[in-house]
This record gives C-alpha cells, sequence and structure tokens, in this order.
C-alpha cells in the first residue's frame, strides 16, 4: 500500500484510543522491520521527543517514568505508548547497527524545556564558538519556554522583540 513512499502518515479519529494506539505500533513495528523505516515521530513537543529517544537509543531510565515526565495529561500518556517506547529500545538492542528513533515534532507543546536548548548550545560551542555570545542573546527571555500558550499570550510587541 505505501509502494516506495519513504513518509507514513498514520492518523486516528480519536486522540487516545487504544485500537488506534495498538494499529499503529502494529503499521510501525511492520514498517521498520520489513521496509526499513527508521523514525517515529508524533505531536509532543521537540524536548519531550529528545527525551525519550535518549531512552529508545540508551535505554537510561525507565520508559513509563519518562512518558509519565514528558507526556503528561495528553492523549500519548497511555500504555500502549509506553509499550511502543519499549519495543524501539528492544528493537536498537538487537540491532545497534540500524536503530530507530522517536521524534517529536511539535514545537512547544507543551514545553520546551532548557535540555532543548542547552543542545543547541552546546553544539554552537564546540563548533561555533564565536556565535555562542549572540545565541545566548537572543535567548534572553524565551529559554525555556515552560508554557507556550502563556507565551503567546503576551503582548504582540513584547512577541516581536523576542522572535
Amino acid at each position: 500500500m505505501i509502494g516506495g513512499a519513504k513518509v507514513v502518515g498514520l492518523g486516528e479519529a480519536t486522540h487516545g484510543s487504544h485500537e488506534f494506539f495498538a494499529m499503529k505500533e502494529r503499521v510501525f513495528r511492520y514498517l521498520v522491520e520489513e521496509k526499513g523505516f527508521r523514525a517515529f515521530a508524533l505531536e509532543a513537543s521537540w524536548s519531550a521527543g529528545m527525551e525519550i529517544d535518549d531512552y529508545v537509543q540508551t535505554g537510561r531510565g525507565d520508559a513509563r517514568e519518562i512518558l509519565k515526565r514528558t507526556v503528561a495529561g495528553s492523549p500519548w500518556d497511555r500504555e500502549e505508548f509506553v509499550s511502543l517506547i519499549r519495543w524501539m529500545r528492544d528493537y536498537n538492542r538487537a540491532h545497534p547497527a540500524r536503530t530507530v528513533h522517536f521524534v517529536g515534532d511539535d514545537l512547544g507543546g507543551p514545553s520546551i524545556n532548557d535540555a532543548f536548548f542547552a543542545r543547541i548550545t552546546d553544539y554552537v560551542k564546540q563548533h561555533h564558538p564565536a556565535a555562542l555570545p549572540r545565541l545566548n542573546e537572543l535567548y534572553t527571555g524565551i529559554r525555556p519556554i515552560d508554557d507556550h500558550l502563556a507565551y503567546l499570550r503576551k503582548p504582540l510587541d513584547e512577541r516581536k522583540r523576542l522572535a
């Protein structure tokens, strides 16, 4: 059905339903094992995605605790999602030369934590150190974004200045 597609989108009629998430896990496993896919992206914040992917890559921590911290209260706060993340970790352990990744693809929902910003500043510090003071200046006032909805309620002039 997917032919030579490099990206496959899986939707659902309702967020958080067991049946839809069980189907997504089953389809993702097939796409990885039979079609060579290597990433699962979900409407979660970038910073949550980094924490979850760190578990998927290293096995550090506990999948349930990581998800409780990163996606609590969201439609993804489900046992089926814990199962998917654990499967991804097990797959990576068995296939270290061809690992899969988890990606959060929502810019700010619910937050962009300091660890996210630190990854960027650490990279700049290592590869482009002269640019670091300017980057830190640009991040002043927005690092971290604890609540993107509160940020959006700021006056337009302030958001323009921070942009």
